[in-house]
């Protein structure tokens, strides 16, 4: 934990520089396509919009930055094996936090987009799936290409599942949140 946070820890800042940036002047032009209307809905879009690009900076900030190798010269690792790298992820971690980290971490960073998405543009399971299978094939090839990053399939995997997931509660919810009390869903 130490060591991830070691290798993060400047992500912060500048996801709070960027990110806030990216929210604010996303959820402006997207309160600005609405004529300024001041209605919850409205509100709600541009927030939703901003949160958006807040976790697509954060996404970009933590998977695309080029890392540092231990071995300067050693060309990036491939896995392309489903789970072979999640199996001795899990059978040979000398503590839990290391499977824990990796592996709630991917499905945390990609379930919060899934959420977005769902409560945003209704994204359901199916199209979740093929938008974070893009995103994640996307991302893992920028990881094969620039140096210190490793390329693994099963880091796919669990971005497919985290997004799907996160889609499915958002679209859950948005349906909760669009409902009046009379049960009949209201239409933006």
């Amino acid at each position: 934990m130490v060591q991830l946070w070691r290798h993060f820890s400047w992500v912060i800042p500048v996801a709070a520089v960027l990110g806030g940036g990216a929210l604010l002047l996303t959820a402006c032009l997207s309160w600005s396509r609405t004529g300024h209307e001041r209605s919850w809905p409205a509100v709600r879009q541009a927030l939703l919009d901003g949160l958006v690009a807040l976790w697509a900076v954060a996404v970009a900030l933590i998977t695309l930055v080029p890392g540092t190798s231990a071995f300067p010269g050693q060309a990036p690792s491939v896995e392309l094996m489903p789970f072979g790298d999640l199996v001795p992820l899990l059978t040979s971690a000398v503590h839990w936090e290391v499977p824990f980290v990796q592996i709630g971490g991917n499905l945390v960073l990609f379930a919060a987009g899934g959420l977005l998405l769902g409560l945003r543009h209704g994204l359901g399971p199916g199209r979740a799936a093929l938008t974070f299978l893009a995103a994640g094939v996307g991302i893992e090839t920028w990881q094969l290409l620039v140096g210190g990053r490793s390329a693994v399939v099963d880091d796919v995997l669990l971005c497919v599942l985290g997004g799907t997931l996160g889609a499915w509660a958002g679209r859950a919810l948005a349906g909760t949140v669009r409902r009046p009390a009379g049960g009949r869903p209201v239409t933006a």
